[in-house]
């Protein structure tokens, strides 16, 4: 007999077999091997709770039942109370995508420490996505039938990581009454002792930056002006001067290389700096939770003398009198109000920053005004002031408002028509362009769906190696996940679009309330307006020319230019305003308007 009429044979009588006899294990179970471990499991500096021998363990449970690894999932350094760790969230989106149908873990705590969020997973989303969980050491299987026990693990496993949580909580209050610091990073100006970590020795090179940064205020000049005049030395700031120090590149690329004049106050603010150590100024709410919320100044740890000041208590103390005293030391807001009436709103139109409300007393009333935040902090060279006066941006906003609530009023209909047309022009081709990559995105994540079937098919008849399979999984993988993240972008833009053209009948009733309104509030403003863009303002014949774009809730902005006169005076007789309607024919369409 042939060799291949043999192995015809051979394949016929297992068939068979399975047939007569199916095997016990007719599933072919892909496993994720899940790992976690710690810095409060790592305590205890037991070698069969780390990571390598969590995976040794898993790799051989996984050979012995002839479980198919589909991948490893590795999370160090992670606390089990939280279950947004990169490699869990990773694993969570391969069972979705059908990759895996079994995880196995070194035991129930190893998923997490939580008994709401392991009940979870554990009774509902592996059971819904056809996932089967093993847990080696607690003896768990998600098939078998006794598995009563594990909700009561689950409590115990929750209860060890309060306690634990209690415990560090509990060390570090009593280190800090020993006046300890417990910080992860030293105040600028100082630097930890290389024989212990929790005392404070002067750093004498940035020591110097501080007792200069003092002397200057205390001399009256503005913390504005001092992180200008450290920008222009290139001083570094202390986040870029620490990570210099360490030998290390600055992790938070995204934040600001220059000094600002709130780094300046914490400085100025900050007791470290006269050899007193505050601490425990904040805490998180929960052991479950990372929110931290602040505390009270009656429950700080304050400990006297704990290392040498760079500051004098008598210079200390001059600098915070001078604060208080201060007309620039922090934004009023309006008698009577929680917050300004356009906070939040009201930004920039060059760099989009918000715009701070401040005020300054003159001879005869208080200026109220606003002004570009990222000017304010990091001075003329990343913005300009952009200031607008309180007084003027109401009269503007108040009049807008009055002009759209009466056209809509008066001819509702016409003001539907008219608006639709303005909004619908500009946003059709936008539209249309979402709606068309939608479909173009929707057609290739089929074609990838394709294109993966049949490379596990050429691979099952051993046309595509192993090697070329994995990378090909890997790119169509990639380029699914980018696609599926702009796809769910996308129909959240498009059904915003569909819901505000829909609704737009809704807010003209509510405009429509406002016609006769001879005073704005806060109410009025959060109502109705999304946001207010202000340019720095242009001198035309001796005025100050203000480009203002009020996007309001139900349309697209409307343009307007006011002219206040040079000296920028609150009164509102002195001023003169242009506001946009609505014209005949659709579009915008300026008419003066005087106040």
């Amino acid at each position: 007999m042939q060799a291949s009429e043999t192995s015809n044979i051979d394949l016929a009588r297992a068939l068979l077999s399975a047939v007569v006899q199916p095997n016990k294990q007719s599933i072919t179970y892909r496993a994720a091997l899940y790992l976690r471990l710690s810095r409060d499991d790592n305590n205890s500096n037991s070698e069969s709770m780390s990571i390598q021998s969590q995976k040794d363990m898993l790799t051989a449970y996984a050979n012995e039942h002839g479980y198919e690894i589909a991948g490893v999932y590795s999370d160090d350094g992670w606390t089990g109370t939280t279950y947004n760790r990169p490699e869990f969230m990773r694993m969570i989106e391969d069972i979705k995508r059908g990759r895996i149908n079994m995880v196995l873990t070194k035991d129930l705590s190893r998923l997490g420490r939580n008994y709401v969020m392991n009940g979870h997973y554990r009774d509902y989303f592996f059971p819904d996505n056809n996932v089967r969980y093993i847990a080696i050491n607690d003896n768990y299987d998600g098939i078998a039938e006794d598995n009563d026990i594990a909700p009561f693990k689950d409590i115990l496993n929750e209860m060890y990581a309060k306690d634990i949580s209690k415990k560090i909580r509990s060390s570090r209050k009593v280190a800090a009454t020993q006046g300890k610091f417990m910080g992860s990073i030293p105040p600028f100006g100082y630097v930890r002792s290389a024989e212990n970590k929790h005392k404070l020795f002067i750093d004498e090179h940035a020591g110097k930056i501080v007792k200069m940064i003092f002397s200057q205020y205390k001399n009256h000049e503005s913390a504005r002006s001092i992180a200008d005049m450290l920008n222009r030395d290139n001083v570094p700031t202390p986040q870029n001067y620490y990570y210099q120090c360490m030998g290390q590149e600055n992790p938070y690329k995204n934040n600001s290389k220059t000094w600002c004049s709130g780094t300046v106050i914490s400085i100025l603010k900050n007791e470290v700096y006269v050899g007193r150590m505050v601490q425990s100024k904040r805490a998180v709410k929960s052991f479950k939770t990372k929110k931290v919320e602040d505390l009270p100044p009656e429950m700080w740890v304050v400990v006297e003398n704990t290392h040498e000041p760079l500051v004098d208590e008598s210079d200390f103390n001059a600098v915070q009198v001078l604060f208080k005293t201060s007309k620039h030391s922090k934004p009023k807001r309006l008698p009577g109000a929680e917050v300004s009436l356009f906070a939040n709103i009201v930004r920039c139109m060059d760099c989009g920053s918000k715009l701070t409300f401040s005020s300054m007393p003159r001879k005869t009333f208080i200026d109220y005004y606003y002004r570009c935040s990222r000017n304010l902090q990091h001075g003329k060279e990343t913005c300009s002031s952009h200031r607008i006066t309180l007084d003027t941006l109401s009269a503007v906003v108040l009049e807008d408002i009055k002009n759209n609530a009466r056209l809509a009023r008066d001819d509702e209909d016409e003001f539907i028509r008219k608006l639709h047309k303005i909004n619908m022009k500009e946003k059709l081709a936008e539209f249309e362009r979402q709606k068309k990559r939608e479909r173009v995105i929707i057609n290739r994540l089929s074609e990838i769906d394709t294109l993966i079937q049949k490379c596990f098919e050429k691979n099952i008849n051993g046309i595509l190696p192993d090697n070329m399979l994995k990378n090909l999984l890997e790119g169509y993988d990639a380029e699914k996940t980018n696609l599926e993240k702009e796809l769910s972008g996308l129909q959240v833009e498009i059904a915003n679009n569909e819901s505000q053209t829909t609704d737009i009948s809704r807010e003209i009733e509510n405009l429509k309330q406002y016609a006769e309104i001879t005073k704005l509030d806060r109410g009025i403003v959060i109502n109705l307006i999304q946001s207010i863009h202000v340019s720095e303002p242009k001198k035309m014949d001796g005025k100050k020319v203000f480009d203002i774009e009020i996007r309001y809730k139900f349309q697209n902005p409307f343009i307007k230019v006011i002219e206040a006169k040079k000296e920028d005076t609150s009164s509102l007789n002195e001023l003169s305003s242009k506001s946009c309607m609505l014209s005949a024919n659709g579009k915008l369409e300026l008419t003066a308007t005087n106040y």
